[in-house]
């Protein structure tokens, strides 16, 4: 366009509004459009926004006295826009660095193996899997039948089991690293909102750590949630190859979305991972031992896409369909695991992270306040699924009915690897979004 400035001004008219094409058509979409037309409209109306925008940049170019004025605005907005996306990730990585010390836990404990016994362990979590008592409570939901055939089968079912944590992060943090997270809360102060130390908890996997120590494989089977899709310290990290990356939000989110294939749906994805999931389940079992195997299963955690018989349907499926087809799979793959002659029979942890939120949280949960929930709610929310299966003359003693999420594996340690770890509070704490700790 004869000159740097002119040519620059026409293509930040061009490039902003193309790359934003999918912001600026969710914010003008018509609702009151009908049928066919509504689809058309939205992208219409980016299409003409973008048009304006590049008729003024050429506008603006064209005026010789608009030049430097149009040049200085655009690059006080670039400046900006850097500053905003720099600043938090340069704060998250002061903060992780200061903080490197503090996701310490069960420092200085031993596990010691007894000859010839390393039976495979696998902690399965499903996500917002709630007790019988939370089922009951939050969706009238009876859930005997299935609790009463793991106790059939030989599991040991902790019938008022709590999350320790209203969150996953928290949940899984505090589980992991067999400690509660009082002193990484004290360190951190209540006005911090950094997680960058609760993920490095779920990251470093202590309990992994501890297995590898020993001669465990650890196998990490990750889900789509980000913060447990991979581990640093596994020996192997499984996931579906087609996670949504930043540069396929990206693209997504810019006007080459109208002419690529668009980028999956929650849905979808939930789907996808979940299949994987159970397949991996399945081959991993088939593998030589000792191996740890932990899987965070986003099942029946929303979006709810399978009917109760496993149909793909995510408008009609609800928060009971899809409990019922993950206990179904649950049970088929927990079947097959108790197939092994006695002697050869793994450790099995099924396990929530939290429960399903109850109705008048999940309406308004931006002004909710934890402090004045009812008992039911408490109930709904902090009951968790928590069951085990303990092989051999170590899984006989009895269990805790109220065993919460931090003392798995402590319990798990004591019964097969000789640890003298003792027990922590079975304390639930909740904490707003902008205030974790």
């Amino acid at each position: 366009l004869g000159g740097r400035r002119r040519g620059a001004i026409v293509a930040s008219a061009f490039i902003v509004p193309a790359m934003l094409f999918g912001v600026v058509v969710e914010a003008l979409q018509p609702e009151a459009v009908p049928g066919r037309l509504q689809e058309l409209a939205a992208p219409l109306a980016g299409v003409a926004v973008l048009v304006l925008s590049v008729s003024l940049g050429l506008y603006a170019a064209s005026k010789p006295r608009l030049r430097p004025t149009v040049t200085a605005a655009l690059n006080v907005v670039s400046i900006v826009l850097i500053v905003m996306a720099a600043l938090p990730i340069l704060t998250y990585r002061l903060g992780a660095d200061s903080n490197a010390g503090v996701a310490a836990s069960a420092a200085g404990e031993q596990l010691t193996v007894r000859a010839g016994e390393t039976p495979d362990i696998y902690h399965l979590v499903f996500d917002r899997y709630g007790s019988e008592a939370s089922l009951r409570s939050g969706f009238d939901i009876d859930n005997a039948a299935f609790v009463s055939w793991l106790e059939g089968q030989g599991f040991k079912v902790a019938d008022h089991a709590r999350a320790n944590h209203l969150k996953t992060t928290l949940s899984l943090a505090s589980t992991l690293s067999l400690a509660p997270l009082d002193e990484l809360a004290d360190d951190m102060g209540p006005g911090q909102r950094d997680l960058g130390p609760v993920y490095e908890r779920i990251r470093q996997n202590r309990a992994g750590d501890m297995l590898r120590d020993i001669g465990y494989r650890y196998t990490h089977l990750g889900s789509w949630y980000n913060w447990t899709r991979e581990s640093d310290v596994a020996d192997s990290v499984r996931g579906l190859s087609a996670y949504r990356s930043f540069a396929q939000l990206v693209l997504a989110r810019s006007i080459l979305s109208l002419g690529v294939t668009p980028l999956r749906s929650d849905s979808e994805l939930a789907r996808a991972t979940a299949e994987y999931q159970w397949d991996e389940l399945e081959d991993i079992a088939g593998e030589p031992g000792p191996k740890y195997v932990f899987a965070h299963v986003l099942l029946p955690h929303p979006p709810f896409v399978y009917l109760e018989d496993g149909t793909y349907a995510p408008d009609e499926a609800t928060f009971e369909t899809q409990l019922r087809y993950t206990t179904a799979r649950i049970t088929e793959f927990v079947s097959g695991l108790l197939e092994a002659p006695p002697d050869a029979r793994p450790i099995i942890i099924l396990q929530a992270d939290e429960g399903p939120y109850p109705d008048r949280f999940a309406k308004d949960a931006e002004s909710f306040d934890w402090a004045g929930a009812s008992p039911h709610e408490l109930v709904t929310k902090f009951g968790v699924l928590n069951a085990m299966y303990l092989p051999g003359a170590e899984g006989e003693a009895p269990m805790r009915s109220d065993l919460s999420l931090v003392n798995t594996y402590p319990e798990v340690f004591r019964r097969y690897f000789g640890a003298a770890m003792a027990d922590h509070p079975d304390a639930s704490f909740a904490s707003p979004e902008e205030r974790p700790y």
